[in-house]
């Protein structure tokens, strides 16, 4: 007898998945970058950045979001190089968000 919801994924399924979020989160930091050309030398000059934001510059925004999709594209790329095609992965539904399969 199963208990609950038991989700399982084939390695290949898996890989197939991660390589195409890797793509995505490139594609994503490409466009932040020519966002930050663009945007660049509009920025208005910000003397005192309110403590409470974390980005007043909206060209340090951009390059944080830059940062962040780089992170990311990286993260799932090397668990694309690390998952065994030939096993079977039960997965939970925080395995699910974690891997960007559905929205938190």
């Amino acid at each position: 007898m199963i208990q609950g919801i038991q989700l399982e994924i084939t390695g290949k399924e898996l890989v197939e998945h991660l390589e195409a979020r890797a793509g995505h989160h490139l594609d994503r930091m490409a466009f932040y970058r020519r966002k930050v050309g663009e945007v660049g030398d509009e920025a208005p000059e910000v003397e005192d950045e309110p403590a409470y934001s974390g980005h007043a510059n909206p060209v340090e925004a951009l390059k944080g979001k830059v940062r962040q999709h780089r992170k990311q594209a990286a993260l799932f790329q090397f668990m694309a190089e690390h998952i065994v095609v030939d096993e079977t992965y039960r997965i939970t539904e925080q395995d699910l968000m974690r891997l960007e399969w559905i929205d938190a």
